[in-house]
């Protein structure tokens, strides 16, 4: 048991670091979408409110095909509760996957808004699985080095479970400072752990289940099939009828979000219902929620569920229980409160092991080096984004930040003080960026809020550390 303790220790205290990024930007996930508009200033610029009813989403369809005809698709996706813009997708069928995502635009029921060059929340939700934004071989060592980290939560788990001294559970010592954070760290321990279990397991089936699949299916030489769109015969000058469009929307049930895709190639269109949450209806099916119509508004496909087999099933409940597809808003912040307390957790177990070795200034260091770069640099981003809405130079300026903010960390490690004073004046550039740039809109006052509930819990801190400085 004295091994074991010692082994929960020593890679809780090198394991940390990394695992407050990881979670840190994992909770950013939550709120991806809400990120992703939060990051196109241009799109604040609309003041027209639309109603989302079939008047205005007729509006947004006729403007569309009028817009972007010379396309093969095109996709007309209704307004979010967070923004009142239709958004706009179009593409060719010979169009790469890049063109496909990145060719977007909005309708504000007057005017066709363009999206701003920027990664959004994608940028930072990749830190979170892959550590750096880089794809090919390097990307999959990456994803491997946060696979053995989270393998390491669940040995972390289980081993704080196995130690645990069941006579602390009960309260929270306020004596000391020790007292108060071994005392914290176990009686938070045991649902931080089970959140982070449960994630680190179902990450680490995301990324090697169907690896796993494949040693088990027989492989066979596949041709290379030829999309059935690229030898399509596409009549650009088709117009799908708005009217028609209209009446499929109204026989249908729960039409307040979805998505309209304009099939130029097949002169069908569907519909997705993107309100719908029952992704798996049993454990060995998977559902799709789109209705196909051809041009005459003629039902030609009903939402069906395709069978799954055993280690697709696996897949897809890791895959749902890891980002939560199924969620709704008030689900996503309960989640999004339950990693910010995951990331205080982590940050409170580094000063513990500081503690615990007589305030080791490295385990110190250790944790002002997970908190604040994290805090800095998505800061740093966003304020480059307001600034320059240039993709590169705000990946760029993120990068900088956080190793700038990493070495400070280590310079300041007994000067907490002047930490809090630089996140301080950066989180009061954010403040003032949004005012002058985003203007008031939802969204950035609600991204505001939390910057000020920072501020002012940094604000807390800094005279603590103030009062304790004089004492």
């Amino acid at each position: 048991m004295k091994t074991l303790r010692k082994l929960h220790s020593y890679i809780g205290i090198y394991a940390c670091w990394l695992l407050f990024i990881i979670t840190f930007f994992g909770t950013i996930s939550y709120f991806r979408n809400e990120i992703d508009f939060y990051m196109q200033p241009k799109l604040h610029e609309s003041k027209t409110i639309l109603n989302n009813d079939i008047n205005g989403l007729s509006s947004a369809i006729n403007y569309a095909q009028e817009k972007y005809k010379d396309y093969d698709f095109i996709s007309i996706k209704t307004p979010s509760y967070y923004n009142n813009l239709y958004e706009i997708n179009y593409y060719n069928s010979n169009s790469t996957k890049g063109e496909r995502k990145s060719n977007i635009s909005y309708f504000d029921g007057e005017n066709i808004l363009n999206k701003t060059s920027t990664l959004g929340a994608k940028f930072l939700t990749s830190i979170h699985y892959k550590l750096l934004p880089i794809n090919g071989s390097f990307k999959d060592f990456l994803e491997a080095i946060v696979s053995i980290f989270a393998a390491g939560i669940i040995f972390l788990y289980i081993s704080g479970i196995l130690i645990w001294n069941k006579k602390n559970f009960n309260k929270i010592n306020v004596k000391n400072d020790l007292a108060r954070l071994f005392d914290f760290h176990i009686v938070a321990g045991l649902f931080v752990g089970s959140f982070l279990f449960i994630l680190a397991l179902s990450g680490i089936g995301i990324n090697y289940i169907k690896d796993i699949e494949k040693l088990f299916t027989t492989t066979t030489t596949k041709q290379a099939k030829t999309p059935s769109n690229a030898n399509a015969n596409s009549d650009k000058s088709f117009i799908f009828d708005t009217n028609l469009i209209s009446k499929a929307i109204n026989n249908l049930e729960n039409t307040k979000n979805i998505t309209i895709v304009l099939n130029k190639n097949t002169k069908e269109f569907a519909i997705t219902l993107n309100d719908d949450k029952n992704i798996m209806p049993s454990i060995n099916t998977k559902s799709n929620k789109s209705y196909v119509f051809d041009s005459e508004a003629n039902v030609k496909q009903t939402p069906k569920e395709s069978k799954l087999s055993a280690f697709s099933s696996i897949y897809e409940i890791f895959f749902n229980i890891h980002r939560v597809m199924f969620a709704d808003f008030q689900l996503y912040f309960i989640l999004f409160l339950c990693g910010i307390f995951t990331c205080l957790f982590i940050y409170k177990a580094l000063l513990l092991a500081s503690k615990k070795h007589k305030d080791n200034l490295l385990y110190k260091a250790i944790a002002y080096a997970a908190f604040y770069p994290s805090l800095n640099a998505t800061a740093i981003y966003f304020i480059t984004n307001k600034l320059t809405q240039n993709m590169q130079v705000e990946q760029f300026a993120f990068l900088i930040s956080f190793i700038l903010s990493i070495i400070l960390s280590y310079i300041f490690v007994n000067k907490t003080k002047n930490l809090m004073i630089i996140s301080l004046i950066i989180l009061l550039a954010l403040l003032i960026s949004d005012i002058c740039i985003s203007g008031f809109v939802f969204i950035t006052m609600m991204f505001d809020f939390v910057i000020l509930l920072i501020i002012l819990g940094l604000i807390i801190n800094l005279r603590r550390a103030n009062v304790n400085n004089i004492n």
